[in-house]
């Protein structure tokens, strides 16, 4: 008799889980322009064309330039890079660093 090979989706899903799973609280950097701002995200369009929706939270920490900053100073068009963590399957920003020539 010959022994049956696990079916593909089987496969597939256990790989999409254990890929999901090794970047939980992994940290991810976003680098790009800010399409959308909101009180508790940032939407930024990487270079690639990919928009990427960034949670920003108590914890937060801002910066432009060598000074701190704050989340009033994001502006739609700013180009900006985000160190996140993944968290609950949502990016959650943990620095965000402004452009400091504005």
């Amino acid at each position: 008799m010959k022994a049956r090979a696990p079916k593909r989706w089987v496969l597939a899903l256990f790989l999409g889980a254990s890929s999901v799973l090794a970047h939980e609280g992994h940290t991810h950097k976003v680098l790009g322009v800010v399409r959308d701002v909101t009180a508790d995200a940032i939407v930024v369009e990487e270079s690639s064309g990919k928009k990427v929706t960034v949670l920003l939270g108590e914890k937060t920490r801002y910066r432009k330039g060598e000074k701190a900053a704050t989340r009033d100073e994001i502006h739609v068009g700013d180009r900006i890079a985000v160190e996140a963590k993944t968290a609950e399957g949502k990016l959650v920003a943990e620095k965000v660093r402004l452009p400091s020539g504005k």
